[in-house]
C-alpha cells in the first residue's frame, strides 16, 4: 500500500510484522521513530512550541510519587506499569518488560524523551489517566486500571 501526503511516500507490505508499542510510544524501546521526530519536528513550529526542549529531571515529591505509583495504565495501544525506584517514578511496558525512567518536568507531568510528554490526571490523590503527547500532539489517552 503506497500514501502520498505532501509529496512523502510510504509503503507498508501486507502482512509485514508490526512490532509492538508502548501506549503513546513509537515501539517497544524508549524513543521516538524516526517518523514521529519528524511529524514532531514539523508540529513543534506550527503550534508555536521550541525547536528542542531542555529535559528537567526535577525531584518528585512523595504525594505525587504515590499517587502515580504504583499503577497500572491501559489503552488500545498496550499496557504499562508505572512503579518507583530510588524516589523516582519508572515504566515498565507490559508483556515486553522494556522499562525506563519518566523525567519530572512539573507537576503530575513526566517526559520520556525530548518529543514524549506524559501527563497524568490526578484525582482524589490518585492518578486517573495519563495523556501522552508527541511533538505537541496528544497520541493516547492512557485509563489505570489498578
Amino acid at each position: 500500500m503506497h500514501d502520498d501526503v505532501d509529496g512523502l511516500q510510504t509503503s507498508v507490505k501486507p502482512g509485514a510484522p508490526i512490532s509492538r508499542t508502548l501506549p503513546g510510544l513509537p515501539s517497544s524501546e524508549v524513543g521516538a521513530t524516526p517518523a514521529l521526530s519528524l511529524a514532531a519536528a514539523i508540529a513543534r513550529p506550527l503550534l508555536g512550541l521550541p525547536e528542542k526542549k531542555t529535559l528537567r529531571d526535577l525531584p518528585v515529591p512523595n504525594e505525587e510519587l504515590a499517587s502515580l505509583s504504583p499503577g497500572t495504565f491501559t489503552s488500545d495501544e498496550g499496557t504499562v506499569e508505572n512503579f518507583p525506584r530510588n524516589g523516582k517514578l519508572f515504566f515498565r511496558d507490559l508483556p515486553s518488560r522494556a522499562e525506563g525512567p519518566l523525567l519530572r518536568q512539573g507537576e503530575n507531568v513526566y517526559a520520556v524523551n525530548e518529543n514524549t510528554e506524559v501527563h497524568f490526571v490526578v484525582s482524589q490523590h490518585r492518578a486517573t489517566w495519563a495523556i501522552v503527547y508527541t511533538g505537541g500532539l496528544m497520541m493516547d489517552a492512557v485509563r489505570r486500571v489498578k
